[in-house]
């Protein structure tokens, strides 16, 4: 079972020198993605990265895109009524 990287100071899993916490020295820009990590723990003998669920923070005002690319959207609630009109039979206005 592999040992997660979660705090400063646990051993990078390549040379077992302790990890230490970065973070970014601007706030980050909108590139690509709908995310992107406050913080994140770096090996400073190897360089090794080690990225934290917890440190993952979603852009604000950005709409999800599915895998083949069209846009996630909530459902909207229609305010219509379902009721039929009592002047519907149910058949096209043409016939």
């Amino acid at each position: 079972m592999a040992i997660k990287i979660t705090q400063a100071g646990q051993p990078c899993k390549h040379c077992l020198t302790p990890v230490v916490r970065k973070s970014h020295a601007k706030p980050p820009a909108k590139k690509t993605g709908a995310y992107y990590f406050e913080y994140w723990f770096q090996c400073p003998k190897c360089r090794a990265l080690y990225m934290v669920d917890d440190a993952k923070r979603s852009y604000p005002n950005v709409v999800q895109t599915s895998l083949f690319g069209e846009a996630e959207k909530p459902p909207i609630e229609s305010t219509e009524s379902t009721e039929p009109d009592a002047g519907d039979d149910g058949l096209p206005p043409w016939d």
